[in-house]
């Protein structure tokens, strides 16, 4: 470059500059995070294309949160779960300034699995047999039962209800249980179905409080009525004695209750038929300030109760547990008490056909610890003489 001045040549100057610097490019981000789709236990890959000046830093994200260690281009995941479900997205920056990438869903289904394997059953002909099975895992779960390895048709439900069985319905009986990441089909439950017996009716009973209802005896008299004994879960009273009585055909003809004086549990555990019809039921029952008592009651043939003898022994635990009814109506009843000294005694009552209590026997064992009378049974040719078994530790 030459400059004049006065019009003389004055002198060459040389002026050298460096390149002129490119301006720096924050990142862009061309390509965003896919959502997925996962089945638990395999892997995903997000990724995301971007421009801008190197170097480029990546901070990857969960659920808005930033994942340790994850700050590369690509985010892996193996072995996913179901807590790893959720949004993932990613920043990206430089030292001109940084993206935020969309975010991307992530969802992880479960495969259906059985957690609830169905039983086998053996039962008589004409009998209703349910099988049940349960599973786990991503909602909807649909289940496809099979008999003999042949899909049922209409057999899609988690139960599976056969009424009136008869010997062609045994065999074996599985279930398979599937959703949209596998399926899981169960053990095989084998139905067992005899001619021997057939089922003719069942009678159901259900407490007021509609909770424990057990059965603890049954009898059956000489025109095939049907009488059963336990306890139920009554509203307002604990447990009660409950005695019902079903025609030869499973009609219930009555019931009935008992609460003890203390309003408090009342459990029936033995019952016994005479030849009149009536009724006769014992078992444990809360007295008021006694503890647990023997109660003995005696109804007539169409329910209605006669009388209540109850026994209370020193220790305040007392529970019958059998008892049974001679030609001439006395009542002979044992089961266990706790003495004194906190140890149960066998003990064994006769009352008369009124209620009236006739003799008390003990059995304290050679080992003078606990014993327990838990049979009666009495001599059919001999009437006041009664043969009891129980438990009595030796010396």
């Amino acid at each position: 470059m030459s400059y004049k001045l006065s019009g003389l040549l004055v002198g060459s100057v040389m002026f050298c500059f460096p390149a002129a610097l490119q301006a720096g490019q924050s990142p862009v981000i061309t390509d965003q995070p896919q959502s997925q789709i996962a089945v638990a236990g395999g892997s995903v890959t997000f990724t995301v294309a971007v421009t801008g000046t190197t170097p480029l830093g990546f901070q990857w994200k969960f659920n808005g949160a930033n994942l340790s260690g994850a700050t590369n281009l690509t985010l892996r995941l193996d072995n996913v779960q179901p807590a790893q479900a959720g949004t993932y997205s990613v920043r990206a920056s430089n030292p001109y300034g940084s993206a935020q990438s969309s975010s991307a869903q992530l969802t992880v289904n479960v495969p259906a699995l059985i957690t609830n394997q169905p039983m086998s059953v053996a039962t008589v002909a004409g009998a209703t047999v349910t099988f049940s099975t349960g599973a786990s895992g991503t909602a909807p779960i649909f289940y496809q039962w099979s008999y003999n390895g042949t899909p049922m048709a209409g057999a899609t439900k988690s139960t599976l209800t056969l009424t009136n069985v008869d010997i062609i319905n045994s065999g074996d009986y599985s279930v398979v249980a599937s959703n949209m990441a596998g399926a899981d089909t169960s053990i095989t439950a084998k139905l067992d179905v005899t001619r021997k017996l057939r089922q003719m009716w069942v009678g159901r009973y259900n407490g007021s409080a509609n909770g424990v209802d057990t059965a603890t005896a049954t009898a059956v008299d000489a025109q095939g009525n049907v009488f059963v004994t336990g306890y139920a879960q009554e509203q307002g009273n604990g447990l009660d004695y409950v005695t019902l009585k079903y025609n030869s055909a499973g009609v219930l003809l009555w019931r009935a209750a008992y609460n003890g004086p203390a309003d408090q549990d009342d459990q029936a555990t033995a019952l016994a038929l005479d030849s009149a019809g009536n009724v006769y039921v014992t078992g444990a029952s809360r007295g008021s300030s006694s503890g647990w008592d023997y109660a003995t009651i005696k109804y007539d043939s169409n329910g209605n109760r006669l009388w209540v003898a109850r026994y209370n022994g020193a220790g305040q635990d007392d529970a019958a547990a059998a008892l049974a009814v001679d030609a001439s109506g006395n009542v002979y009843v044992t089961g266990s008490s706790k003495n004194s000294s906190g140890h149960f005694t066998s003990v064994t009552i006769k009352y008369d056909h009124n209620g009236a209590q006739t003799w008390l026997s003990r059995y304290v064992g050679p080992g003078n610890s606990d014993d327990e009378g838990q049979a009666l049974a009495l001599e059919p040719w001999r009437r006041a003489r009664q043969c009891q078994a129980g438990a009595s530790p030796a010396s």
